[in-house]
């Protein structure tokens, strides 16, 4: 599947799912946003978003802590 095809498909990445244990599909950016496409192990789809200046701290700091208190659960 091209990058361009992954446009509108897939769902938004929940706190508890880690994009690193995924597979990376690759990046579109669109109005000022890059959107992060994955492929879980199930072959769904999933996707992150970030504006083109990245994340701010404040956001990459609550990412973590919210991955963080997901992952110890399990």
């Amino acid at each position: 599947m091209e990058t361009e095809e992954l446009w509108g498909k897939g769902w938004s990445l929940r706190t508890e799912q880690d994009p690193r244990a995924m597979t990376y599909l690759g990046t579109i950016t669109k109005a000022g946003m890059h959107f992060h496409y994955y492929r879980d192990d199930d072959g769904e789809i999933y996707f992150d978003n970030e504006p083109e200046s990245g994340k701010p701290d404040w956001m990459e700091r609550a990412d973590r802590k919210l991955r963080n208190r997901a992952h110890k659960k399990k």
